[in-house]
């Protein structure tokens, strides 16, 4: 995440952070870093899978606007996004673990929606909330890292599968930031 990293308002040498991150792209994932299916994403009709300090019930910042994408039934809410209707959705995404065997170097996405095309083509979001604006560039690093993972993981790439829906073996997936509008 060293690229999307800067202070102040303007992104700093941003011709040499996009060819950074360009040659990550490239590059090997280094490492044993690959999770297996998770079960808690693996539930049919469980979409909203975070657990929060002290049993809170009501999410707050970017695990707000996940439960207010993913709590109501996709059925009844016809939710739609980016052309397509909202078939189904988990929050909290497996991508990578913690070689030293902790949390901290864990790599989750935000969201992964499977939305239905008009034309009846299904297809995968991979969702980056953030709940303040200013964070742009940082975010679309950290999107394009969890998509460079997703692509690389067999694992995720099958969570719909597992979750008992019908859809073709291979999905496409497109990236997303979901963040407010700046002014």
């Amino acid at each position: 995440m060293r690229p999307a990293k800067y202070e102040g308002r303007e992104v700093p040498n941003a011709n040499a952070r996009i060819d950074e991150v360009l040659v990550r792209w490239d590059a090997p994932v280094p490492g044993t870093w690959k999770r297996g299916p998770d079960a808690r994403v693996l539930v049919p009709g469980k979409r909203y899978c975070r657990t929060h300090p002290g049993g809170a019930q009501v999410p707050r910042g970017e695990h707000a606007i996940e439960h207010e994408i993913l709590d109501p039934d996709p059925a009844e809410a016809a939710t739609r996004c980016l052309g397509g209707r909202l078939v189904d959705g988990v929050n909290a995404v497996p991508l990578a673990s913690d070689e030293a065997g902790g949390r901290r170097g864990n790599v989750e996405a935000d969201m992964l929606l499977l939305v239905r095309n008009d034309d009846g083509a299904f297809r995968q979001l991979l969702v980056e909330v953030k709940v303040a604006s200013g964070t742009a560039w940082y975010a679309a690093v950290e999107n394009l890292r969890q998509l460079r993972l997703f692509v690389e993981s067999g694992a995720a790439q099958q969570i719909f599968r597992a979750r008992g829906a019908e859809v073709p073996a291979e999905l496409p997936v497109t990236a997303v930031v979901l963040a407010p509008f700046a002014v």
